[in-house]
């Protein structure tokens, strides 16, 4: 009886499964593309520097922000 379900349900399940399985597709490179891009937070660290560097922040607000940038 399971084969028979199986061979009825198809016209509805099978495209489901197929745009499941694309979603996941998606949503690997994007967490993949996400979490191996650090170029946002290498600008980041490199404008907080040159703010240090123009005298815009103290030493202290760079000690304080620099480890969340070098944490993500």
């Amino acid at each position: 009886m399971g084969l028979l379900t199986k061979l009825l349900f198809l016209p509805v399940a099978g495209p489901l499964a197929g745009v499941r399985w694309s979603l996941d597709k998606v949503q690997t490179i994007v967490e993949e593309e996400e979490l191996t891009d650090d170029a946002p937070v290498k600008e980041e660290l490199m404008a907080l520097e040159t703010r240090l560097e123009l005298g815009d922040i103290t030493d202290a607000e760079y000690r304080e922000r620099e480890p969340t940038l070098m944490t993500r």
